[in-house]
C-alpha cells in the first residue's frame, strides 16, 4: 500500500510516494546481493559465519550452509572436493574464496565498501588477506574440522 508523505525542501513543499517494502509478516525485506557459502557443521565456520552476519547490518549477505541443496546450484563450478577447502563467496553469479573471498566480503560490509577497489591497487594487502585466511583455516582444521 503507497505511503503518501509530505516533506518541506527550502521553501517548496513536494509530495511523493513511498511504496512500502513491508512483506506479508510486516518486516521489512532486504535485497541480497550475496552468498556466504560455509560448513555448517563446523564451530569455527559458524562463528565466522555469525561474525559476518554481525557485522552485515543491511542484510545484504545471506549465509548458505554447504550442506543445503542449495549451495550445490551456487557452486555448480566447483567440485565436490574444492566446495569442501574453505568458505565462498557469490556475488553477481562469480565465487571467491580464500583470501579473495575475505576481501570480497568485506566490500559488501557497511564499513568496508571500497576495501575491493583499495586491494585491487595493493598487492601486499591481498598477501595479507591470504595469511589471514591461512591462519584461520589452520585454527579451523587443528581444532575440528578436519576435511
Amino acid at each position: 500500500m503507497p505511503l503518501r508523505m509530505s516533506y518541506r525542501c527550502g521553501a517548496r513543499f513536494s509530495d511523493e510516494v513511498v511504496t512500502s517494502s513491508l512483506g506479508e509478516t510486516g518486516a521489512f525485506r532486504t535485497p541480497v546481493d550475496a552468498y556466504l557459502v560455509y560448513d555448517g557443521g563446523c564451530g569455527v565456520c559458524g562463528f565466522a559465519e555469525r561474525f559476518v552476519k554481525a557485522l552485515d547490518w543491511h542484510g545484504r549477505i545471506r549465509p548458505v550452509r554447504l550442506q543445503d541443496p542449495e549451495s550445490e546450484g551456487l557452486l555448480s563450478g566447483l567440485d565436490e572436493a574444492a566446495r569442501w577447502d574453505s568458505f565462498h563467496f557469490v556475488r553477481d553469479g562469480q565465487t571467491t574464496s580464500r583470501g579473495a573471498g575475505v576481501i570480497e566480503i568485506l566490500g559488501v560490509l557497511p564499513l568496508g565498501g571500497g576495501i575491493p577497489r583499495l586491494a585491487a591497487g595493493m598487492p601486499r594487502l591481498r598477501r595479507a588477506s591470504d595469511r589471514l585466511y591461512t591462519l584461520f583455516a589452520g585454527i579451523r582444521n587443528g581444532l575440528q574440522c578436519e576435511i
